[in-house]
């Protein structure tokens, strides 16, 4: 294990491999490799959680245009739209509802009629 692990970490290493833009990245996975193969706390932590660095928190972001984020007025448009759409959409929804046919309770005038066609005759 060890000898495979220098000569993979040699190959990859960021210094050596100035060419490839991934070799951070695969010195870093096959240093984990390492770690979790030859260390009993990695192993355990890389049974339990999947890494051996043990518990990670998950990351998560929404992906823009860079156009949308280098420029200021390009922040603004977005923010802008983002809130018009926010805003604007319920806000068309209770305005063209606007509370036409809705009884007290919130139900719908159509509905309570239906229910009474339905349930009205055979309560009676």
């Amino acid at each position: 294990i060890k000898k495979a692990y220098r000569t993979k970490s040699l190959h990859h290493h960021p210094d050596k491999d100035r060419e490839n833009p991934l070799a951070p990245a695969l010195f870093r996975e096959i240093s984990k490799a390492y770690a979790s193969l030859t260390e009993e706390g990695a192993r355990k932590n890389f049974e339990k959680y999947g890494n051996p660095d043990g518990p990670v928190q998950t990351k998560v972001g929404i992906a823009l245009h860079p156009a949308i984020v280098s420029s200021r007025s390009g922040r603004l448009t977005f923010l802008c739209c983002f809130f018009a759409v926010i805003i604007g959409v319920p806000l068309s929804v209770v305005c063209c509802l606007g509370g036409h046919g809705i009884s007290a309770n919130g139900v719908s005038g159509e509905t309570l009629r239906i229910y009474h066609a339905v349930l009205g005759s055979d309560v009676s």
